[in-house]
């Protein structure tokens, strides 16, 4: 990305029109940065604990060593736009499975399945995406900054992915069903749920629960894990 583009750091003006545009670097500098604060405050498990003998909460099985490996593949899309290194179809690939493993466990990034450090995070030294407040609901106030953005690329989105071009593409002995079944309009409708989601992540308030896992409706996932698939071809260059 040109220089031109990084001269008011864009990316944290949710109201700057360019984050539209280059909406993938958008969000990915955005969650890169939550996430690592997020990580340098709240006690996470250095290696992950897989028992395949029963459902394991989320948590159970993310730790630090899966936030390095998301922090990296987000690194790669970051460097990318800001200093032109390559971006290869493989390093796409590794995106979209880390995104994935991501919103596994988004709903859950807050003080109430970690306990966080106030201290930490008054000595942290990176740059501080929000308030600790906030951070006590990390997967809120992700959300809070990804939900609008994400809605206003959902209505002006120009360019399917090619991946999804493919798979909603007809052979050409069949053009009445090309006039039926446009890309462009199963691709607005694919954003419109993941906004859904994530507005649905943004609005939730603080809830009590007598058990250890509040309940995410089904519908939120699938907008989730459909973000994570196409994020690393949603802009509209």
């Amino acid at each position: 990305m040109e220089d031109m583009y990084l001269d008011s750091r864009f990316w944290l003006d949710m109201n700057d029109r360019r984050n539209i545009w280059y909406f993938d670097y958008f969000a990915a500098k955005n969650i890169l940065g939550f996430l690592q604060c997020f990580a340098a405050v709240a006690d996470i498990q250095d290696c992950a604990q897989c028992n395949p003998a029963k459902i394991q909460a989320p948590t159970e099985y993310f730790s630090r060593e899966n936030i390095f490996q998301i922090d990296n593949s987000l690194k790669r899309l970051t460097d990318y736009f800001e200093n032109d290194v390559c971006f290869s179809s493989e390093d796409a690939n590794m995106l979209t499975s880390d995104l994935h493993m991501l919103m596994n466990v988004l709903p859950y990034l807050n003080e109430r399945h970690y306990r966080l450090s106030g201290n930490k995070y008054e000595n942290y030294r990176g740059e501080k995406y929000c308030t600790f407040e906030e951070m006590r609901c990390l997967d809120r106030a992700l959300a809070r900054r990804i939900a609008p953005v994400l809605r206003a690329f959902s209505q002006c989105s120009q360019f399917p992915p090619a991946y999804f071009t493919r798979m909603y593409s007809y052979p050409d002995a069949a053009p009445f069903m090309q006039k039926e079944y446009e890309p462009g309009d199963e691709w607005r409708k694919t954003l419109d749920i993941m906004a859904d989601a994530w507005e649905w992540l943004a609005a939730r308030e603080d809830i009590s629960i007598q058990g250890k896992w509040e309940t995410v409706p089904d519908k939120v996932y699938y907008g989730l894990h459909l973000f994570a698939e196409y994020l690393p071809e949603m802009q509209n260059d």
